[in-house]
Protein backbone atom coordinates (compact mmCIF):
# COMPACT_ATOMS: atom_id res chain seq x y z
CA UNK A 1 0.00 0.00 0.00
CA UNK A 2 2.88 2.38 0.78
CA UNK A 3 3.69 2.22 -3.33
CA UNK A 4 0.67 3.11 -4.07
CA UNK A 5 0.43 6.22 -1.63
CA UNK A 6 3.66 7.18 -3.15
CA UNK A 7 3.10 7.19 -6.49
CA UNK A 8 -0.28 8.86 -5.69
CA UNK A 9 1.51 11.69 -3.80
CA UNK A 10 3.98 12.01 -6.89
CA UNK A 11 0.86 12.50 -9.13
CA UNK A 12 -0.62 14.95 -6.84
CA UNK A 13 2.73 16.61 -6.67
CA UNK A 14 3.48 16.51 -10.55
CA UNK A 15 -0.29 17.87 -11.63
CA UNK A 16 0.41 20.58 -8.92
CA UNK A 17 2.95 21.45 -10.81
CA UNK A 18 1.56 21.11 -14.11
CA UNK A 19 0.46 24.48 -16.34
CA UNK A 20 -2.47 23.29 -18.49
CA UNK A 21 -3.87 24.94 -21.46
CA UNK A 22 -7.62 26.21 -20.97
CA UNK A 23 -9.20 22.85 -22.11
CA UNK A 24 -6.92 20.69 -20.22
CA UNK A 25 -8.23 22.79 -16.98
CA UNK A 26 -11.25 20.26 -16.31
CA UNK A 27 -9.22 17.13 -16.25
CA UNK A 28 -6.87 18.40 -14.05
CA UNK A 29 -9.48 19.71 -11.52
CA UNK A 30 -11.12 16.12 -11.93
CA UNK A 31 -7.33 14.41 -11.61
CA UNK A 32 -6.73 16.83 -8.43
CA UNK A 33 -10.07 15.91 -6.72
CA UNK A 34 -9.96 12.20 -7.50
CA UNK A 35 -5.95 11.93 -5.79
CA UNK A 36 -7.35 13.59 -2.64
CA UNK A 37 -10.10 10.98 -2.02
CA UNK A 38 -9.42 8.08 0.48
CA UNK A 39 -9.84 5.67 -2.26
CA UNK A 40 -5.93 5.20 -4.31
CA UNK A 41 -7.83 5.30 -8.15
CA UNK A 42 -4.51 4.23 -9.88
CA UNK A 43 -6.05 0.49 -9.93
CA UNK A 44 -7.35 -0.51 -13.05
CA UNK A 45 -10.33 -1.99 -10.93
CA UNK A 46 -11.27 1.12 -9.76
CA UNK A 47 -14.25 2.21 -11.93
CA UNK A 48 -16.28 4.40 -9.62
CA UNK A 49 -15.18 7.30 -11.00
CA UNK A 50 -12.81 5.41 -12.65
CA UNK A 51 -9.21 5.13 -12.47
CA UNK A 52 -5.63 6.89 -14.04
CA UNK A 53 -3.85 5.41 -17.41
CA UNK A 54 -0.86 6.94 -18.45
CA UNK A 55 0.00 7.39 -22.25
CA UNK A 56 3.65 8.38 -23.93
CA UNK A 57 3.88 10.74 -26.63
CA UNK A 58 7.25 9.69 -28.47
CA UNK A 59 8.09 12.33 -30.61
CA UNK A 60 11.51 11.93 -32.98
CA UNK A 61 12.07 14.12 -36.26
CA UNK A 62 8.50 15.44 -36.51
CA UNK A 63 6.82 11.97 -36.27
CA UNK A 64 4.83 10.83 -33.32
CA UNK A 65 5.29 7.22 -32.65
CA UNK A 66 0.84 5.84 -32.76
CA UNK A 67 -0.94 2.11 -32.37
CA UNK A 68 -4.41 1.30 -34.08
CA UNK A 69 -5.92 0.83 -30.57
CA UNK A 70 -7.89 -2.54 -30.77
CA UNK A 71 -10.89 -2.12 -28.90
CA UNK A 72 -11.29 1.04 -29.63
CA UNK A 73 -10.71 1.16 -33.22
CA UNK A 74 -8.99 4.05 -33.14
CA UNK A 75 -5.43 5.83 -33.62
CA UNK A 76 -3.90 6.96 -30.42
CA UNK A 77 -0.42 7.12 -28.66
CA UNK A 78 0.66 3.85 -26.81
CA UNK A 79 -0.24 3.57 -23.01
CA UNK A 80 -2.38 2.16 -20.79
CA UNK A 81 -2.92 1.10 -17.19
CA UNK A 82 -0.63 1.30 -14.37
CA UNK A 83 0.90 -1.95 -13.08
CA UNK A 84 1.60 -2.47 -9.08
CA UNK A 85 5.37 -2.99 -10.56
CA UNK A 86 5.91 0.11 -12.10
CA UNK A 87 7.30 2.62 -9.33
CA UNK A 88 5.81 5.81 -11.42
CA UNK A 89 3.57 6.79 -13.76
CA UNK A 90 6.08 7.73 -16.30
CA UNK A 91 7.65 4.24 -15.86
CA UNK A 92 4.51 2.50 -16.54
CA UNK A 93 4.53 4.98 -19.96
CA UNK A 94 7.94 3.97 -20.65
CA UNK A 95 6.65 0.23 -20.18
CA UNK A 96 3.36 0.18 -21.95
CA UNK A 97 5.60 1.59 -25.00
CA UNK A 98 7.86 -0.89 -24.85
CA UNK A 99 5.06 -3.44 -24.96
CA UNK A 100 2.67 -2.17 -27.34
CA UNK A 101 5.46 -1.26 -30.34
CA UNK A 102 8.43 -2.81 -28.74
CA UNK A 103 10.39 0.92 -28.90
CA UNK A 104 12.59 2.06 -25.85
CA UNK A 105 11.41 6.01 -25.00
CA UNK A 106 13.76 8.67 -23.35
CA UNK A 107 11.49 10.83 -20.90
CA UNK A 108 12.08 14.44 -22.07
CA UNK A 109 11.65 16.59 -19.03
CA UNK A 110 10.30 15.87 -15.48
CA UNK A 111 7.12 16.73 -15.81
CA UNK A 112 3.53 16.09 -17.27
CA UNK A 113 2.51 16.76 -20.76
CA UNK A 114 -0.44 16.30 -21.23
CA UNK A 115 -3.82 15.00 -19.17
CA UNK A 116 -7.28 14.37 -20.09
CA UNK A 117 -10.00 12.29 -18.62
CA UNK A 118 -12.31 10.11 -21.51
CA UNK A 119 -15.17 7.77 -21.18
CA UNK A 120 -14.55 3.97 -21.31
CA UNK A 121 -17.67 2.01 -22.20
CA UNK A 122 -18.39 -1.38 -20.68
CA UNK A 123 -16.41 -4.14 -22.11
CA UNK A 124 -14.77 -7.64 -20.90
CA UNK A 125 -16.90 -7.65 -17.75
CA UNK A 126 -15.77 -3.91 -16.95
CA UNK A 127 -18.79 -1.37 -16.07
CA UNK A 128 -18.17 1.54 -18.19
CA UNK A 129 -15.75 4.07 -16.05
CA UNK A 130 -13.99 6.99 -16.95
CA UNK A 131 -9.89 6.52 -17.93
CA UNK A 132 -7.77 9.54 -15.69
CA UNK A 133 -4.99 9.75 -18.12
CA UNK A 134 -1.54 11.75 -17.81
CA UNK A 135 0.97 12.27 -21.15
CA UNK A 136 4.37 11.78 -20.86
CA UNK A 137 6.04 13.12 -23.33
CA UNK A 138 9.76 10.97 -24.89
CA UNK A 139 11.89 10.88 -27.38
CA UNK A 140 13.87 7.79 -29.08
CA UNK A 141 15.70 5.92 -32.07
CA UNK A 142 13.39 6.07 -35.09
CA UNK A 143 13.25 2.46 -35.10
CA UNK A 144 10.44 0.91 -36.74
CA UNK A 145 7.49 -0.31 -34.24
CA UNK A 146 6.48 -4.08 -33.75
CA UNK A 147 2.27 -3.93 -32.58
CA UNK A 148 1.89 -5.65 -29.59
CA UNK A 149 -0.96 -8.27 -29.91
CA UNK A 150 -3.51 -5.51 -28.73
CA UNK A 151 -3.06 -2.68 -31.28
CA UNK A 152 -3.86 -3.30 -34.98
CA UNK A 153 -0.91 -1.48 -36.23
CA UNK A 154 1.98 0.87 -34.79
CA UNK A 155 3.67 3.46 -36.97
CA UNK A 156 5.25 6.94 -36.86
CA UNK A 157 2.97 9.39 -38.67
CA UNK A 158 4.46 12.94 -39.59
CA UNK A 159 2.64 15.87 -36.94
CA UNK A 160 0.73 17.02 -40.12
CA UNK A 161 -0.50 13.96 -41.02
CA UNK A 162 -2.08 12.72 -38.00
CA UNK A 163 -5.05 14.94 -38.74
CA UNK A 164 -5.81 12.33 -41.08
CA UNK A 165 -6.52 9.64 -39.27
CA UNK A 166 -9.49 8.77 -36.83
CA UNK A 167 -8.38 10.36 -33.60
CA UNK A 168 -10.17 11.62 -30.64
CA UNK A 169 -10.20 15.05 -29.42
CA UNK A 170 -7.38 14.51 -27.07
CA UNK A 171 -5.24 13.70 -29.56
CA UNK A 172 -5.82 15.89 -31.85
CA UNK A 173 -5.33 18.61 -28.81
CA UNK A 174 -1.90 17.35 -28.02
CA UNK A 175 -0.62 17.39 -31.57
CA UNK A 176 -1.46 21.10 -31.80
CA UNK A 177 0.96 21.28 -28.38
CA UNK A 178 3.50 19.00 -30.25
CA UNK A 179 3.44 21.31 -33.31
CA UNK A 180 3.91 24.32 -31.42
CA UNK A 181 6.53 22.38 -29.38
Amino acid sequence: MGELIDRRLRLLKQLGGYRPQPSEVPARREMLALLQTETVPLSRNHFDPGHFTVGAFVLVAGQLLMVHHKSLDMWLVPGGHLDPDDATAEDAAARELVEETGVRGRLVGEGIFDVDVHPIPAARGEPPHRHFNVGYLFTADMVPPVAADDVLAARWVPLGDVAHLDVDSAVARAVAKLQAF
